[in-house]
This record gives structure tokens, C-alpha cells and sequence, in this order.
């Protein structure tokens, strides 16, 4: 069975020969302070290929100014051309390049998330979305309506490029305790923005929808799922309410999981990240075989 099979078929809940493994954030510099090549690193670990594939969806060319108002949203749109050349870049092409003719693991990004659409980059500017959404929430609607179907005619050409394992949307939205955003706003807000991608990944067939967010997101899984989300991936998974377990618990065989390593175990000491790692296998795998079975005794 190759690694693509053994990927969607753990997604699915479907019967794989083993569930691969994939590491997730590793920079170069953390290589080189390691001492080691990815290749030798991922070797050793027998990590799955994976490529994550990412057509451009910034503003092209980035604005010197971003719209605040629906006045400065038309120009604006102009700069949202799912048909730039640019969108499907060098690095797209070697990256797609890279894994068309190898077992590797193919995910399209789809979305960049809220804060990212918005060009959020530093603190101020984070500050100036935060203060739009909560005093012109019409226009911040009207900009992400607009920002979802110009990144759902990008996911169209995208899709007729390369065939692709599964999608995400890149959603940097948690904080420590609670989501950044409140979760009645944020499915009034955000969430219908995303309808216009949805609906093209369910007409061409797309089984595994990706929300891969960081820190603490519970209180959005429910109406992530209602949406047509049915795989989270979190990352700095630290707080109680995201340990896997308790997700697995309460969702069941509606989401499936990838991640939910806590970035603490990297503090551990060699022997305690073995452990804890090799206990999160067990678990992970314990939690797969029961649902598994669950759904062969009700069929």
C-alpha cells in the first residue's frame, strides 16, 4: 500500500496498513543546529512525503494601503486576479513538480484564514482588523465574501493542475484559553465566507477538508464540522480542552485528527519524549481500532 492510500484510507476511517507518520514545522535552521538533513531525519522516523502545495492568494500587487471601508474595496478587488500569472509561481511548479511522479502526500492550501486574508503580519495590524470586525462588520463580511470566491476560482484552477490528497485551510485563530474571536462571531463573520471553496471541493470529489490551526479552538469544532470541515490539525496543543482524546470522545468518526503533540514534549529530556510519543501512538491507534470496529459492527 503506498503512503497516499495509507493517508486518505486513516482519514476515511477506512482500513489502512499502517498510519503514516508526518513531522510537522521543522525549519531549516532547526536542521542545521541538529546536524541533520531532512532527508536523513525523516528516514530514520520513516516519516511519510508529504508536500504542502500553495498557490499565492495575497493581493498581487501587495497594496500599499488595505481597504478599511466598502468604498476602498472596489479598487481593491482588482488586485484580487485569480488569473495573475503570478498565482501559480516558481515554487508552485517545483513543488508540484516534486511530487508528480513519487508516492508522496499532496495537500492544497485553500485559504490563508481571516487574520492572514487581511494582511495581519505584525501587532499593529492586528490591532486595525480586530477594530474593523468589531466597529465595520458589514465591510469585513463584504471583503471576505469577495476574498472567498476569488480563493474558491483558485482552488478551481488548482485542481485542474495536479490531484490532490486532501486541502486545508490555514486558520491561525486560537489563542491559549479560547478562540481570538468569539464562536457566534466568528460563524457569522468567517465561516460563511468559506461556502463558495466548499462547494467546489464537494464538486470535485474532495473527501479530506482540513482545518489546521494552533492553540486552543474547541469551542469552534462543532460548527467547523456543520460547515463541512471533517479533519483538524492543531498545533501547540497544550491546554486541556485540545487534548485528542477527549475530541475523539465527544466527535467520533466526524473529525478526523492529525497532530495534538503538545510543543512541551520538546522540552522533555530524550527518555520522557520516547515515551511520549510512543504513548500517543498507542493511544492514537487504540482510538482508530475502536472506531473502526465501530463501523464494521454497524454495518
Amino acid at each position: 500500500m503506498n503512503v497516499r492510500k495509507m493517508f486518505r484510507d486513516t482519514l476515511i476511517f477506512g482500513n489502512p496498513e499502517r498510519i503514516p507518520l508526518l513531522e510537522e514545522g521543522l525549519r531549516d535552521d532547526v536542521f542545521a543546529a541538529w546536524g541533520v538533513t531532512p532527508q536523513r531525519l525523516r528516514s530514520e522516523l520513516n516519516a511519510a512525503c508529504y508536500k504542502l502545495l500553495m498557490p499565492v492568494l495575497d493581493p498581487l500587487p501587495e497594496p500599499v494601503q488595505w481597504p478599511a471601508n466598502l468604498q476602498d474595496l472596489e479598487p481593491f478587488k482588482k488586485l484580487l486576479n485569480p488569473d495573475h500569472a503570478a498565482r501559480f509561481d516558481s515554487e508552485w511548479h517545483q513543488d508540484v513538480s516534486s511530487c508528480r511522479n513519487v508516492d508522496c502526500i499532496r495537500m492544497l492550501r485553500v485559504h490563508r484564514g481571516y487574520f492572514l486574508s487581511f494582511g495581519v503580519n505584525d501587532w499593529a495590524r492586528f490591532d486595525e482588523v480586530i477594530g474593523l470586525l468589531l466597529e465595520e462588520t458589514e465591510f469585513v463580511k463584504e471583503y471576505l465574501r469577495v476574498y472567498g470566491e476569488f480563493a474558491a476560482r483558485i482552488l478551481q484552477r488548482a485542481l485542474q493542475r495536479i490531484d490532490v490528497d486532501a486541502v486545508y485551510f490555514s486558520e491561525p485563530i486560537g489563542g491559549k484559553d479560547a478562540p481570538l474571536l468569539s464562536p457566534s462571531l466568528y460563524k457569522q463573520v468567517i465561516l460563511s465566507s468559506y461556502e463558495p471553496i466548499i462547494e467546489v471541493l464537494h464538486k470535485n470529489n474532495i473527501q479530506i477538508i482540513i482545518f489546521l490551526s494552533y492553540s486552543n479552538i474547541r469551542q469552534l469544532i462543532p460548527m467547523l464540522i456543520d460547515a463541512g470541515f471533517n479533519c483538524l490539525w492543531a498545533c501547540e496543543t497544550d491546554h486541556p480542552d485540545m487534548d485528542y482524546r477527549a475530541i475523539r470522545r465527544q466527535f467520533g468518526s466526524d473529525l478526523s485528527l492529525i497532530g495534538g503533540i503538545g510543543l512541551n514534549v520538546l522540552k522533555m529530556d530524550a527518555g520522557k519524549m520516547e515515551q511520549e510519543l510512543k504513548e500517543s501512538q498507542e493511544r492514537f491507534r487504540e482510538i482508530f481500532e475502536k472506531i473502526h470496529g465501530e463501523q464494521r459492527s454497524s454495518n
